[in-house]
């Protein structure tokens, strides 16, 4: 859920980004996702992986839920 201004009320944590990874078929674990703080807003955010001691980057859109 977000405010009139975009800002999510819970921000999304490597937590969040594993789970919702793992649920599309990715197995990433959250101690692999490296941020350096919470998202809280709408938007696309690069999102650095480290995967067997390999660096990936992935693209991460954060929208609103349509319906």
């Amino acid at each position: 859920n977000t405010d009139k201004k975009g800002s999510l009320y819970a921000g999304l944590d490597a937590k969040a980004i594993a789970r919702e990874l793992s649920s599309q078929g990715f197995n990433i674990l959250p101690n692999e996702v490296k941020l350096k703080e919470h998202i809280k807003k709408l938007g696309e955010y690069d999102i650095e992986l480290m995967l067997a001691g390999e660096k990936a980057v992935i693209k991460l859109k954060v929208e609103k839920l349509k319906g």
